[in-house]
């Protein structure tokens, strides 16, 4: 979580837009037209229970917005909507998953978001506003938060698209000559790929309460784009699910590589011995120093034994291979 907190206020019409970027002591001016709250990074607890007052949230909200650990979920506080979701995204330096908790307040011409961390998600929609092109500026608070949790949702699907390119070198690599590591970062994977399923899940439910809700905030305009959003939510269940199916065959392949190598490893182990069978008995017998044994003191005995050994050894070889053992 960032140790600071920035906030920005962009009050906008369909003809005109004004954005605020109120510091600690500045208090927070007088809403003209739909107000959107832009909160990044939630370390100033001075300035969040400001905004609390503010607005008027009930404390409840402000808990769950500060307890970053929670589920994805709706709650209608009548006067407003409360939701959390979550976003995942790749460390740069350790590729390690990283989980980040977005909360939405949807109010009467309002619409607060918080982010963990400062971060560029939003970008677009500021870029849209400013531009003043489009349905956002002329729609009410419902279309502005489909805008902010299509944003979330697109996120996941670059995520998912870094997930499926990560999935495919891991294919190359077990197709190759897979090692244990191959096996840590399969299991890896697959943890991760849990997570994401784990936080997309009950976002179906509140795009789903969006679309079917009869809350005075949401319009019958705004649901079709909310069904859509749930539509979405379910083609990234969809590929999670078939990343989890080619995950599972790869970890089946990896042991079945390992297990084949093991064979091979121990078939020619079996080889070898099988070859030192006859030599060993070979070298037995003369090694049980009678004194009358054949050839013990002819002076090409000991020659004569190491030409029969190495004629058993390559003929030996050379069954096996006509027989394909190896």
């Amino acid at each position: 979580m960032t140790s600071h907190t920035r906030i920005s206020i962009i009050d906008f019409s369909e003809n005109a837009i004004q954005e605020y970027k109120p510091g600690e002591d500045e208090a927070i001016p007088v809403q003209e037209g739909l107000r959107w709250v832009n909160v990044e990074g939630l370390g100033d607890m001075q300035q969040l229970e400001k905004l609390s007052t503010v607005f008027g949230l009930h404390h409840l909200v402000m808990e769950d917005v500060l307890n970053t650990a929670h589920r994805p979920k709706i709650e209608d506080y009548e006067d407003y909507l409360f939701v959390v979701m979550k976003l995942f995204h790749y460390d740069n330096k350790s590729e390690n998953l990283q989980e980040e908790q977005l909360s939405f307040i949807l109010g009467s011409g309002l619409v607060i978001s918080f982010l963990e961390n400062a971060n560029d998600l939003f970008n677009p929609i500021k870029d849209h506003l400013a531009a003043g092109k489009g349905r956002l500026r002329r729609r009410g608070e419902g279309f502005l938060a489909h805008a902010l949790m299509d944003c979330v949702i697109d996120r996941y699907f670059l995520l998912l698209e870094t997930v499926g390119d990560r999935i495919e070198h891991l294919q190359e690599r077990v197709a190759g000559n897979p090692t244990p590591d191959v096996m840590i970062a399969i299991q890896n994977l697959r943890r991760e790929v849990f997570f994401i399923r784990k936080a997309l899940w009950p976002m179906r439910e509140i795009a789903s309460f969006f679309e079917k809700d009869d809350s005075p905030l949401l319009s019958d305009t705004i649901r079709p784009y909310f069904r859509d959003l749930h539509d979405h939510i379910i083609q990234l269940m969809d590929m999670l699910e078939s990343y989890r199916e080619i995950l599972s065959d790869m970890v089946e392949i990896y042991l079945s590589s390992v297990s084949n190598r093991t064979n091979e490893i121990m078939k020619v182990l079996t080889i070898i011995a099988t070859i030192f069978i006859p030599l060993t008995f070979i070298t037995g017998i003369y090694g049980m120093n009678f004194v009358h044994m054949p050839e013990l003191a002819w002076h090409w005995g000991y020659p004569l034994i190491w030409l029969v050994m190495f004629s058993v050894a390559a003929y030996m070889l050379n069954l096996f291979r006509r027989r394909k053992w190896f």
